[in-house]
């Protein structure tokens, strides 16, 4: 589903753009669904203050929400409207500034977000012609600072590495792990988005031959009190959560039983999958690897570091899980 609305205000409605992420995270999480797993979103706002929302669903739980999906209000608490600041400053690696006649006005910007939550959204299939240029924008109770690049981001690194003993002497294996790591980087992306208002700014993979990890690289303001330590259980929290619901269960079993020939999104792209590791695999050596057994051995062989500069923080994933290796 594709969802649209429009504010005078660009960066306003690009506030509302990272506070309805969150909240649609927020809302998959209280029913124990997960991004990747049971859905995907992926927003913006284009010129003329369009804010855009593509939320796919996946798994039959995920789809028996889809009806309430339009009706999920932003939270305008302190913390979340200090997180969804702090990530838009970290995605322009710009200052915002608040109006206000003597100090900051942030009734002012709860006051804006709020009609903005309470127009409708409209569905692209509703959806005629909207022409940008003719959108007359205007000041909002938030705005960019003058000065361009004036607030460079913090690098931080997240990386979710395989054991390399391991993943030489269980190569056919690889496949599933890839596999996991994304759940596991799709879940702590979120977390740490709504938690510390970090930016997301893409993510990679080790060229072959190397360390096996996939790695997800975020941007923070630089003036965030970073703790590593403090991400770090952040992260771990997000594992637990996967662990306790069964989250890596469902993907192996999706896993274990899918087949090219049906529409279930899980099924990993050949090419995709070559590309990572080499091995073009079909549904029948999917059926073989894909086994709870495999998922704990693979998981009891993993490792999570947060990195910034020098700094580094790090955990054994089956520690964390108490998976015994």
């Amino acid at each position: 589903m594709i969802l649209i609305k429009q504010h005078n205000s660009q960066q306003v409605a690009h506030l509302y753009e990272h506070l309805f992420c969150m909240a649609v995270d927020g809302f998959f999480y209280e029913a124990s669904l997960y991004p990747y797993l049971d859905y995907d979103i992926s927003a913006r706002v284009f010129p003329g203050g369009l804010i855009y929302a593509d939320i796919a669903l996946h798994t039959p739980d995920a789809k028996a929400l889809k009806d309430k999906v339009t009706s999920i209000s932003i939270a305008l608490d302190d913390r979340s409207l200090n997180a969804a600041t702090i990530q838009l400053m970290s995605e322009l690696e710009q200052s915002l500034g608040v109006t206000g006649d003597k100090a900051p006005d942030f009734d002012a910007v709860r006051k804006e977000l709020g009609v903005i939550d309470s127009s409708p959204w409209n569905d692209i299939d509703e959806v005629d012609l909207i022409d940008s240029r003719s959108i007359r924008l205007v000041a909002g109770s938030i705005y960019l600072t003058k000065e361009k690049k004036e607030m460079p981001a913090r690098r931080v690194r997240v990386s979710f590495s395989l054991s390399q003993g391991f993943a030489d002497a269980h190569l056919d294996l690889l496949p599933v792990f890839w596999l996991l790591a994304r759940l596991m980087s799709a879940n702590v992306l979120a977390a740490l988005y709504s938690r510390d208002g970090f930016y997301g700014k893409g993510i990679s993979h080790t060229p072959k031959g190397r360390t096996t990890r996939l790695i997800h690289d975020f941007n923070i303001v630089p003036h965030y009190p970073l703790d590593l330590k403090a991400v770090l259980a952040t992260i771990e929290d997000a594992l637990l959560d996967l662990h306790d619901t069964g989250a890596f269960t469902r993907l192996i079993a999706d896993l274990h039983s899918i087949s090219h020939g049906n529409s279930n999104h899980i099924f990993p792209d050949p090419e995709y999958m070559f590309n990572r590791t080499g091995l073009l695999l079909g549904t029948k050596g999917w059926n073989r690897i894909a086994t709870d057994e495999n998922c704990n051995l693979i998981l009891s062989h993993m490792k999570v570091t947060v990195s910034t500069g020098r700094n580094r923080a790090s955990v054994k994933v089956g520690q964390v899980l108490d998976i015994e290796q």
